[in-house]
């Protein structure tokens, strides 16, 4: 693995960083693009895009230290330490929706941004995850299969040296072909917010797919801790994604004419 891309005149550039960097610039090209179509301004949005980054950040940040807050009791102040690593993605979509959610009451119809930010997110992940596998983070369970990967002792891995699932990249080609799903779904939307609900439903789907081969997984309280945190936070993620996508497609057959209104409440016969 590479964990440092480049070293030389006092600056060390980490990998991670790098592709964080990266992944984010795509996004913004990707929210540019798109936010004429929705009628927004591209420069607002690249601010607003930037904010959303900024609440998603703390979002993983805080769901880290909450998910394992005795490894911050020795050294409190490492809680702000965003730099040192610990990161939850589900965390960092719960903050970035919360600030979508604030910036809808000033901006524009939730749903509008949803289908605007999402798709981005999907990009700027699969580019996280692709840091992730530089670093060593994240890794998978061990196996003996022919594609198995093994960390060096100065990565993340807590099992370096052992053959694992490259679980980061799994998740990176997943988030790949979500990205391709949506540019298509983005051309065929019928209602705001149709391309946002597919990103959540999409990932959900995808991290449970990959979650059993993790590694690092964190075992839920409930249920005796079968399950992690993360296959639950799926499962809640794509029922309510399932759920708005029933109401949004139901609003969308009663408000279009040319649409059949199979969930509107039938007339008395006469």
């Amino acid at each position: 693995m590479h964990p440092v891309l480049w070293q030389g005149l006092g600056v060390r550039v980490p990998t991670y960083g790098a592709l964080l960097l990266a992944g984010f610039l795509l996004a913004v090209v990707l929210v540019r693009r798109r936010a004429p179509a929705l009628g927004l301004d591209r420069d607002r949005m690249t601010v607003v895009g930037a904010q959303l980054t900024l609440a998603g950040t703390l979002g993983s940040r805080l769901w880290f230290v909450l998910a394992a807050p005795a490894s911050f009791r020795a050294d409190p102040a490492s809680v702000v330490a965003l730099w040192n690593g610990g990161h939850v993605w589900y965390g960092a979509l719960a903050g970035g929706l919360l600030a979508l959610a604030w910036h809808a009451c000033r901006t524009a119809e939730l749903g509008a941004l949803a289908d605007l930010y999402l798709p981005a997110a999907s990009i700027a992940h699969g580019c996280g995850r692709l840091g992730c596998f530089a670093a060593g983070c994240c890794w998978g369970r061990p196996t003996s299969y022919a594609w198995a990967v093994s960390f060096p002792a100065d990565s993340l891995c807590a099992v370096a040296g052992t053959p694992v699932h490259p679980t980061q990249l799994y998740e990176a080609a997943g988030e790949g072909a979500i990205t391709l799903l949506l540019l298509v779904l983005w051309r065929r939307r019928r209602f705001a917010g149709e391309v946002g609900l597919a990103y959540l439903a999409l990932y959900a789907l995808l991290r449970l797919a990959v979650e059993p081969l993790r590694g690092d997984s964190v075992p839920a309280p409930m249920l005796g801790g079968a399950f992690s945190v993360a296959q639950c936070t799926s499962v809640l993620l794509l029922i309510a994604a399932a759920v708005a996508w029933s109401a949004r497609r139901c609003q969308y057959r009663l408000l279009d004419p040319k649409e059949t209104p199979r969930c509107a409440i039938p007339s008395s016969p006469r």
